[in-house]
């Protein structure tokens, strides 16, 4: 049986415009496309207290591959269209930690 997969992405970006930007205006973007296109949930997304970092936690549907679906999205006109005016060099760094629901999780 394929269970959902889920991930932490954290975003650290250079200043406290830029992650205001992207927290604000950019990403909330991707939750109608992310899941109209492919199904994939985003959960919510948070702001780093330490640095200029947002956190996203963001679910597959089952018997998904990420990887596949990041590659897609990336390539996607769609991906595109949500970014107008955005500086892609903000993103100093990217990470994806893969995760999976705890057995007692609400979110399992």
């Amino acid at each position: 049986m394929s269970t959902t997969s889920f991930e932490l992405r954290t975003y650290t970006l250079a200043t406290a415009e830029a992650l205001h930007a992207y927290a604000t205006v950019y990403y909330p973007r991707h939750l109608v496309s992310l899941a109209e296109l492919f199904d994939v949930t985003v959960h919510g997304w948070w702001s780093g207290t330490d640095a200029f970092r947002l956190y996203v936690l963001l679910s597959y549907p089952p018997g998904a591959d990420p990887d596949d679906i990041r590659r897609q999205y990336r390539e996607h006109p769609r991906a595109a269209a949500n970014m107008p005016g955005f500086d892609p060099s903000v993103i100093l760094d990217v990470s994806v930690v893969p995760l999976s629901a705890a057995e007692a999780s609400p979110l399992r």
